[in-house]
């Protein structure tokens, strides 16, 4: 289930339109005119992430929609790390296990996780996941490398936006302005989705990723969470 629930947060990489970068490799650096400190702002950020806020999830993971193995995790904001002027915020996951890596270059936000043995990486890998402000229908692709029987292969992660400011309910627990990400995976000799919910003051309510031919399978739907 680690190396599962990992997957998911390399595979949940949103990007909405190109932004300014820095020369250097990583973007949002302080030499970048456009970095900001990530969003805490509960009200208009769809993922907010103030230093202690958290979700709780109920968590389904295995080979497919019906083997696998039931549990909950929990997704803490923990700390600011400051490297010379840059601000990055690192999310723990409550198996104690992962760190995450969040960063912003204006509007747009960066994620750098733990890469787990399903997907490989060769060199850096700055996942581009969500923007505040998007629109319906747009979409992008990322590049990323999945290890397909014991070979790395490249992939095309394609997500678009499906809707947004909808209403979805989570255990009698009603969400409204929720963004809908479609995410296509596509790599020779495999394929795979993600669907991906977004509740602008509350952050990520749901998800499911599945990729078939590979044995994965992921399910999260929020219990509960704390958000300032």
């Amino acid at each position: 289930m680690k190396k599962i629930f990992a997957a998911f947060f390399v595979l949940l990489s949103i990007a909405m339109f190109s932004c300014k970068k820095s020369s250097d490799s990583t973007p949002g650096l302080s030499n970048d005119t456009n970095y900001v400190i990530p969003d805490s702002n509960s009200t208009k950020s769809y993922y907010p992430i103030a230093i202690g806020n958290f979700w709780r999830y109920k968590h389904f993971s295995g080979s497919s929609d019906s083997v696998g193995k039931l549990d909950t995790f929990k997704l803490t904001v923990a700390k600011d790390s400051i490297v010379a002027k840059d601000t990055f915020r690192i999310l723990k996951d409550s198996l104690n296990k992962y760190n995450f890596t969040y960063w912003q270059v204006k509007d747009t936000f960066y994620r750098k996780g733990v890469l787990p043995s399903i997907i490989s990486n060769i060199g850096d890998y700055n996942e581009k996941y969500f923007i505040n402000n998007i629109k319906v229908d747009s979409s992008w692709t990322q590049q990323a490398t999945l290890n397909v029987g014991g070979f790395p292969a490249k992939a095309n992660m394609k997500y678009t936006i499906k809707y947004l400011d909808s209403t979805v309910t989570i255990y009698g627990k009603k969400y409204p302005h929720t963004a809908y990400v479609k995410l296509d995976i596509s790599s020779t000799g495999t394929s795979g989705y993600g669907d991906i919910y977004y509740s602008r003051g509350f952050g990520l309510v749901k998800y499911t990723i599945a990729v078939p031919n590979l044995s994965i399978y992921e399910k999260a739907e929020l219990l509960d969470s704390y958000v300032k």
